[in-house]
């Protein structure tokens, strides 16, 4: 048995704390799990306006919640948004030390880089559930050879990687999608 090698690994969890998105990462995940009905998602967009699909929803002041590796977090608070560029307040979370950033990610975002001798594979689709809603995603592997060194969830929505599993570890998953104005007083 090919082991996985140490260097895309790593590339993988720089990749998730820096920002670009259970299972034992080998195996595909069981069928849908019972999850909460979908709830409606509206449009706060303005029509005709310049956002590509899948930034409809995106508001200045929410905060998207991701668990990482080890029992790390990272928060990504919406500041701006732009029709090229989203700015983001991100606070990354390791071992009780906080560290907070700003990042502009282009919009639409890059396609990530693949290793040499590396495929892309559309492996299936799941669902998921993030703050209380159902989230449809498509399942893509990436592959050396027959082996799946990158598994992630993908959303066809902003922030579009929800989930990235790799070697058995879940490097990155969006955990909450908290609304402006939630839990102030």
């Amino acid at each position: 048995m090919r082991r996985f090698p140490l260097a895309p690994f790593a590339a993988c969890v720089l990749v998730a704390l820096a920002g670009c998105p259970g299972n034992d990462g080998a195996t595909p995940p069981p069928g849908p799990a019972p999850v909460a009905p979908i709830a409606p998602i509206e449009s706060r967009t303005p029509g005709g306006s310049p956002l590509p699909r899948g930034y409809e929803d995106v508001r200045a002041g929410q905060t998207y919640v991701y668990s990482l590796l080890a029992g790390n977090e990272r928060k990504d608070k919406v500041k701006a948004l732009a029709p090229r560029e989203l700015l983001l307040e991100r606070t990354v979370s390791l071992r009780g030390t906080s560290n907070v950033i700003e990042v502009k990610e282009p919009i639409p975002p890059p396609e990530e880089p693949r290793g040499e001798g590396t495929t892309l594979v559309e492996a299936g689709e799941t669902d998921l559930a993030i703050s209380g809603r159902r989230v449809h995603c498509k399942l893509r592997e990436l592959r050396l050879d027959k082996e799946v060194l990158v598994r992630e969830w993908v959303w066809d929505r902003y922030p579009f990687v929800v989930k990235r599993v790799g070697n058995g570890f879940t490097v990155l998953e969006l955990t909450a999608i908290e609304e402006p104005g939630a839990g102030e007083k």
